[in-house]
């Protein structure tokens, strides 16, 4: 019998923005774990997975995923509808849960493995989770969680010992389980990475997962069954699921894992395995550069970076030194993807890109009137993947404008539909009546020869507002005092309202575990006594 408490708590219809599916035509039933991966066994020993020594190969991945399956439904009453959440540092077992829940028409719930038992109990507890798969050494916070009263109930452990799920999966067959979904049915629950509250919960159907790979992925990268992808972000953020699951897959290609891949790390994988698409962020890319030798030749014929602005000194060093074409993407958990692209060999200094195929952008005003070229305004999407919050009535209402997913982010558009992005709405400076980007300034000082990274806020001022203030990160600690050397190189490029009147050094950047920089952190610091 089918659980049907996440389709009870969606929003209803009227609510939800307009998806239209230009060119996609997928069946009524469809499950995205055969789409990804048993479509792909009539070629079974092709590699799916590099990880460190270890290969496995799609029959291994489609042998191990049925038998897991077996396990949530026949042990632990997994059925269509009911919710897995998933915990775990990049690895195998975790592609082959996700994919396992999927066969089982269960409802994947990946979560960041740094997330603490607070973080997690909140996630527990707004999608009613019983059953969770867990990487052993994570056991601490989820323990807590079941202790605590919650839902959860079942808590299965790969990488424990023979005792382990690895012991439980033997005992079960290996021939194909699949569940006859629809493409309607809900197969995935992203939580954004909320740091106050209850997170919002995004909802993905089934072919939603497959849209945003036959969209941007299929248009943009062009991925082929001899590619191999690599990279930085973890499962558990969908960046990473979709870069190292979804987008690989769909295609019959190949990924190398890592449990913790930091840049440096990166490197040298990509000198071993010799991968050829990798998805990372831009602050990843100067360290990357940084680890490479002068003269090396890369494997890598694409690079996909999001996740947080990607700055034209950043760019620029990146081409100079590699070459390899740098394809810069903006998403949101709410549309699960990419939707507006760079493409290869038509990047913009300070754009992002057009739409990709299937989507529409404009950049308007709250109320979804059009801006004209170039001026700034909030951004609004349409296309094939959408917001549905779960249990969210006030955010969803919020989120969808006359069918327009309106993101939060503020933005400019071309002529030609190019945008650039100039901050999150509640990260826009306001100082003595302006309006301040801080990507803008940023790039600007990032321009500096000493300053290695940098993170620009708006400190509470009672006479401006706020005043534009920048904590910098320089290329070498050596207690240089540059504050006054950094503003007065600002002055240069940006406007008087523009430029810094605050510099703080420090000796790194708070940053979430997906590598994006932690603003609030930023912003908290800076109405503390004493700044």
């Amino acid at each position: 019998m089918k659980d049907t408490f996440i389709l009870d708590q969606l929003p209803p219809r009227r609510l939800w923005p307009q998806m239209p599916y230009e060119g996609l035509r997928y069946p009524d039933k469809l499950n995205v774990a055969h789409q990804i991966l048993d479509v792909w066994c009539r070629r079974p020993d092709r590699p799916a997975i590099f990880f460190r020594d270890l290969v496995w190969t799609y029959r291994d991945l489609a042998a191990l995923s049925n038998q897991l399956c077996r396990v949530l439904v026949e042990e632990h009453g997994v059925r269509p509808g009911s919710r897995v959440l998933l915990r775990s540092f990049n690895h195998p077992w975790l592609i082959a849960s996700l994919i396992a829940t999927w066969r089982a028409g269960a409802i994947a719930v990946p979560t960041m493995p740094v997330l603490r038992a607070q973080e997690l109990s909140r996630i527990v507890a707004k999608a009613r989770v019983e059953v969770a798969i867990s990487q052993f050494e994570l056991a601490d916070d989820i323990e807590q969680v079941r202790a605590s009263g919650s839902d959860l109930q079942t808590i299965l452990y790969f990488g424990a010992d023979e005792s382990g799920l690895e012991q439980a999966v033997r005992a079960k067959s290996p021939a194909p389980y699949l569940e006859d979904t629809a493409d309607a049915d809900p197969a995935l629950i992203a939580f954004t990475s909320g740091t106050t509250g209850m997170p919002k919960a995004t909802v993905h159907f089934q072919r939603d997962l497959l849209a945003v790979t036959d969209t941007f992925v299929r248009e943009v990268l062009s991925p082929r069954e001899s590619d191999v992808f690599c990279g930085t972000p973890q499962i558990g953020f969908l960046y990473g699921l979709c870069g190292f699951v979804l987008d690989p897959m769909r295609f019959g290609a190949s990924v190398i894992l890592d449990e913790r891949m930091t840049p440096e790390a990166l490197v040298d994988v990509i000198r071993q395995r010799r991968p050829s698409i990798c998805f990372t962020t831009p602050s990843a890319l100067p360290r990357m550069i940084r680890a490479l030798r002068p003269e090396e030749r890369l494997s890598l014929r694409l690079v996909v970076v999001g996740g947080e602005p990607l700055p034209d000194v950043t760019y620029d060093a990146w081409m100079s030194f590699t070459g390899i074409p740098i394809i810069n993407g903006l998403g949101v958990s709410e549309l699960l993807h990419i939707f507006a692209a760079s493409r290869v060999g038509s990047y913009r200094h300070g754009f992002v890109g057009p739409a990709v195929s299937g989507y529409q952008i404009k950049v308007a005003d709250e109320l979804g009137t059009p801006k004209p070229p170039n001026a700034l305004g909030y951004l609004f999407v349409k296309g094939p993947t959408g917001c549905r919050y779960l249990d969210d009535l006030e955010r969803q209402g919020a989120y969808v404008v006359d069918g327009w997913n309106r993101t939060g982010d503020l933005c400019r558009m071309d002529e030609d539909g190019y945008v650039a992005c100039a901050g999150r709405s509640d990260e826009m400076i306001i100082t003595s009546g302006y309006n301040v980007s801080p990507f803008e300034v940023e790039a600007a000082l990032l321009q500096h020869p000493r300053v290695k990274e940098c993170a620009v806020i708006g400190m509470p001022d009672p006479e401006r507002t706020s005043i534009v203030t920048a904590y910098v990160v320089l290329d070498r600690p050596d207690g240089s005092k540059l504050e006054d050397d950094i503003i007065a190189f600002a002055r240069a490029s940006l406007s008087s309202f523009k430029c810094p009147r605050a510099v703080v050094i420090v000796d790194e950047l708070p940053r979430t575990a997906n590598g994006k920089i932690r603003r609030a952190s930023l912003r908290a610091i800076a109405r503390s006594p004493g700044m």
